[in-house]
This record gives C-alpha cells, sequence and structure tokens, in this order.
C-alpha cells in the first residue's frame, strides 16, 4: 500500500517509552482498518525509543519515522500533522493503546454522517483495572456543537477522537505548553461543519503515575488554568449557556492558580482568576473548602494568600 493513498494518518508521538511502547505500536500495526499510515514522532527519546521506531518502520512499511530535538508533546503532534497525507487524522499517546477497530469505526462513523469530528469514549486503566468514560449516554449520530463544546471542559484530549486533517490547516498545538489539548480542541470543534459520537469506548488510557495531572507544579497548574479561561471567554460571547452551566470548573480551577502560583509568575493570569473570583457568587452546588477559599479571596486575596503560605511552611515541617 502507498502510503498517500491512507485514508487515516495516526500520529504518535514518542520519548522515553521504550517500556510501554510495544504495546502501543502492535495495537495499531495489527488494526482491523489497514489503510492507514502510521508516523512515529521520536521527539529526542535518551532511552532507545528511536531504535524500537526503526525495527517496527522496517518490518512495515506504512510506518514513518521522524526524529527531532525534544521539543515537547505539542511540536511532536504538530510535526505529524505537517507531514500527515490524511484525509483524516488520529492522535494516539505511545504509552497508551486501542483496540483492533479504533480506526475502523472511527472512519465508518465520519463517512456515514459526513462529520469532521467524530468522538468516542475510552478506558482509564489503573494497574489492573480498567475503568469506562463514555462522553455520552448516546447512540451513534450527529451531536450538536454545545454539546461538543461542553464536553471539552472535561474531555478535551487529542486522542478519543478522529478530525479532518483540514481542520488543522491554521489550528496546532500550543508550544510549550502543558494541557494543550484544552487550548485547541474547542477551536477544532468551532471550525468543524459536523461533529459526530461514536458510542464505543475505544482507547485505553494508561495511567503510568507520570503524568502532569500527577505531578502539579506552577507550571502545570498555570497552563491549566489559561487553557480553561481562554476556553470560557470563548464561550461566554459564543456558547453562553455552556458558560454559565459550567462556569465552577473555571472557578475551581481559579481558586487553584490564586492558592499555588504567586502573583510574581505571571501578573495578567493573577488579575484573570482574581477577576473570576471577585466578579462571581460563591456557587452553592461546591465543597465546602471551595466555599471558604473563595470567600477568604473574594474578602482580601493578600490575607488569603498570607494563609495558605502558612499552612503550606507547616505541611512542609
Amino acid at each position: 500500500m502507498k502510503q498517500e493513498e491512507s485514508a487515516i494518518s495516526v500520529v504518535i508521538p514518542v520519548y522515553n517509552v521504550a517500556k510501554y511502547f510495544a504495546k502501543c505500536i502492535e495495537s495499531i500495526i495489527n488494526q482491523s482498518y489497514k489503510n492507514i499510515e502510521i508516523i512515529l514522532v521520536n521527539d529526542g527519546s535518551t532511552d532507545n525509543s528511536l531504535e524500537i521506531c526503526n525495527q517496527y518502520a522496517a518490518k512495515d512499511d506504512r510506518i514513518t519515522v521522524v526524529s527531532q530535538t525534544n521539543q515537547g508533546l505539542s511540536e511532536a503532534r504538530n510535526t505529524g500533522i505537517r507531514i500527515a497525507k490524511g484525509p483524516y487524522i488520529m492522535f494516539v499517546d505511545s504509552d497508551d493503546y486501542v483496540p483492533a477497530d479504533y480506526c475502523k469505526d472511527a472512519i465508518e462513523n465520519v463517512q456515514k454522517f459526513n462529520s469532521d469530528v467524530a468522538i468516542f469514549g475510552y478506558y482509564r486503566v489503573d494497574g489492573q483495572k480498567a475503568h469506562e468514560h463514555k462522553i455520552f449516554d448516546l447512540d451513534d449520530g450527529l451531536i450538536s456543537k454545545e454539546m461538543a463544546m461542553e464536553s471539552t471542559i472535561l474531555y478535551s484530549y487529542a486522542w478519543n477522537k478522529i478530525y479532518k486533517l483540514s481542520l488543522f490547516d491554521e489550528i496546532k498545538y500550543p508550544r510549550a505548553k502543558y494541557y494543550e489539548d484544552s487550548y485547541t480542541t474547542y477551536r477544532l470543534f468551532e471550525k468543524a461543519g459536523k461533529i459526530s459520537f461514536i458510542n464505543k469506548s475505544n482507547y485505553y488510557y494508561v495511567n503510568t503515575g507520570e503524568s502532569i495531572v500527577s505531578n502539579m507544579n506552577e507550571k502545570t497548574i498555570s497552563d491549566q488554568f489559561e487553557s480553561l479561561y481562554n476556553q470560557f471567554e470563548f464561550f461566554k460571547d459564543s456558547y453562553p449557556d455552556v458558560y454559565n452551566k459550567s462556569k465552577n470548573e473555571l472557578i475551581i480551577k481559579a481558586l487553584r492558580y490564586m492558592t499555588f502560583c504567586p502573583k510574581s509568575h505571571n501578573l495578567s493570569l493573577y488579575q484573570s482568576a482574581y477577576g473570576v473570583l471577585k466578579n462571581n457568587k460563591i456557587p452553592k452546588n461546591i465543597g465546602m473548602r471551595y466555599k471558604v477559599t473563595m470567600g477568604l479571596f473574594k474578602a482580601s486575596a493578600p490575607l488569603a494568600i498570607s494563609l495558605f503560605q502558612i499552612q503550606r511552611k507547616r505541611r512542609q515541617n
């Protein structure tokens, strides 16, 4: 099969995943739908990940290996997007794996409903346990833009979707940002003409304990809030029902930002987070600790920050 005839480009960023990668790449090679190209983007791995990529490429002519200096997940995906032949594209993280019909179900759905994006559920794998996340309790079919936009607040992942490659003509993943999907997915949804849903959970997200969620710091908390704040600023004007229905999530992330990131970290983001807390009433349907924290910040941000700094020092001692 010639790569230019491939209907789906599957992009897999690779960075120091030698111990996980075989399961991932084997799950793609053995897809029931064969008309795919597989793009492995080695993002400056220092283990033998590149060697493993080349070994698989020697055995399967659908595989293209690209090697670059370490630039992060966003740039690895962007590299894959640039060389993809499409017309559809999917993303798989190199420590995850997919079932045999991952590509087949995706391409059949977008072709049946003439959609530009299709969304499906996934399993989160923790050790020997797999917990299903369905996203929607719906049959296969088209969904509204509002439903799709609301889903991005919790499920903005790049990997549980198939996209028309043309959606990325003017949209790229942001360089040097964590939560890169949150910066990007809602923009792709807005550009899409039709969005559909696949009522199958066709992805296995493996919790290795090495994710950004497991290693929260000022940078990750800052990027998380910024990406969500950008989304909600867009929702405020274009999807006000989504904004009002889901605003609690923005408030909670603003509280996290104000609690963990000093004013000097990013003055503009600090002011945005403080504005979220100052300009909204304390929701009735959030946990008591969030209510108390929000009340402190509304009364006096400097006092609240001082109290939390003292509390953190006591925990460290």
